[in-house]
């Protein structure tokens, strides 16, 4: 690999790149049509929207290792060596060994992919596949705990924004998430024929395509009425099965088109300016939902179903009180 790299840069000089990968036709001309897909789109396309996003980075990330993009990489070239070099180099950069481990598996699914698509070979998979996570962690950051005083602030600044529409909307969002600990796929995937009105019943569809049924307040069914009262009298064509959440134009008309997972990271991002709050993103709302039940003595395996993790432990992370009975045990000891 060493003679392989420029020793100024520690990356694969431009001459000898293309010796490096041997860019070869993956298909005759008779069957590579424009309707072909490259083994990374391929491995995105079956990704959450949230998880797509994530991976495009990681891989758009790889390719600018090699000053290429998504598109023009050889990713059915990679071999043990190569990936290697890669997490190295991305160790240098100071990534954490846990970010690390992620592009690693991005890599391992992109390369399923081209095995699927019979572009890599078996032998070469398998040697790409053992390789092993980098040992090591950090301490995380868990995250922001949102208070009351700071939803009511948020809720404050959605009825005071100039575009109704937007406002009404956004606040049905904030509540939702406050009120039922969705995960930002989650939410702009609400079908409006999956609440239940009635038993105040909303369900979703989670990671690994599982359903999971999640019951809410009056607060979040009276918030969700408000912003389905703006469709309606939008006078759109909504069919049962239609998104909740829609685009809503400057103008205040509505756009039937379902909102996209970064317009909910946008509409955080541009309240934490006029918040005096620490910042915080749309998963801090799940944090809060989860530590707020655990304090009122819910038990952690209903907690686990209602917010859709595999096991309890998971749930047990997304507690960001997790001190709450040192104090106690502190003072109430006498002697």
């Amino acid at each position: 690999m060493t003679e392989l790299m420029d020793s100024s840069t520690g990356l694969i000089d431009s001459q000898t790149e293309d010796i490096f990968f041997d860019k070869r036709k993956m298909l005759s001309d008779a069957n590579h049509s424009t309707f072909y897909i490259g083994p990374a789109e391929s491995y995105m396309r079956t990704l959450s929207d949230l998880s797509q996003s994530t991976v495009r980075s990681y891989l758009r990330n790889i390719a600018r290792i090699f000053d290429k993009n998504i598109e023009d990489f050889p990713w059915h070239q990679l071999d043990q060596d190569v990936v290697i070099y890669i997490l190295d180099n991305l160790t240098k950069t100071g990534l954490a060994p846990g970010t690390v481990g992620s592009y690693l598996s991005a890599i391992k699914g992109v390369c399923l992919s081209a095995l699927n698509k019979k572009t890599m070979s078996p032998e070469r998979h398998h040697l790409i596949n053992i390789i092993k996570k980098p040992k090591g962690s950090r301490i995380k950051k868990e995250g922001t705990l949102l208070s009351a005083e700071n939803i009511k602030d948020l809720i404050k600044s959605c009825d005071q924004d100039l575009n109704k529409t937007k406002g009404v909307r956004d606040k049905a969002i904030i509540i939702i998430l406050r009120g039922c600990g969705l995960r930002r796929t989650e939410l702009i995937n609400i079908r409006i024929n999956r609440i239940n009105f009635t038993e105040k019943k909303l369900t979703v569809v989670g990671k690994s395509n599982k359903e999971r049924e999640i019951w809410f307040s009056d607060r979040v069914k009276e918030a969700i009425s408000d912003w389905l009262g703006l469709i309606n009298k939008a006078s759109l064509q909504i069919s049962d099965d239609n998104f909740l959440f829609l685009r809503a134009h400057k103008s205040g008309k509505i756009i039937n088109q379902r909102i996209c997972s970064q317009t909910i990271f946008d509409i955080f991002q541009a309240k934490q300016k006029l918040m005096m709050v620490k910042k915080f993103g749309p998963h801090d709302f799940r944090r809060t939902y989860i530590t707020e039940l655990i304090n009122d003595g819910n038990a952690i395996e209903d907690i686990q179903g209602l917010v859709g993790h595999s096991s309890p432990e998971t749930t047990r992370v997304y507690d960001l009180n997790k001190k709450r009975n040192l104090k106690k045990i502190g003072q109430d000891i006498v002697f």
